[in-house]
């Protein structure tokens, strides 16, 4: 297995009402098919980097272990969530 493997996960800014955005949310599908978890460690949505370009990279290996337990080559699912003063948005679809 090649190590260097990662997936991007990007997203369009949605409407903010009004109130920026602080931070957004990248949560991960675990491999239950119904439990997300947000993966801090590799996407931590509060970095100005990553707010900066609605974007982040996951290096596979996070994926395939604890919380995540991923099969090799199964297809990985995330939802967003932006955070601004009001509150959480709705997930993303």
């Amino acid at each position: 297995m090649n190590s260097n493997i990662s997936i991007n996960v990007a997203w369009t800014a949605p409407f903010n009402g009004g109130s920026g955005i602080t931070a957004y949310k990248i949560l991960i599908r675990h491999s239950d098919n119904v439990t997300f978890t947000e993966n801090k460690a590799d996407c931590d949505g509060s970095e100005p980097s990553i707010m900066a370009v609605f974007s982040c990279t996951i290096p596979i290996t996070s994926l395939l272990v604890a919380p995540y337990n991923l099969p090799w080559g199964s297809h990985v699912y995330a939802k967003i969530v932006a955070v601004n003063v009001v509150g959480q948005s709705v997930n993303s679809p």
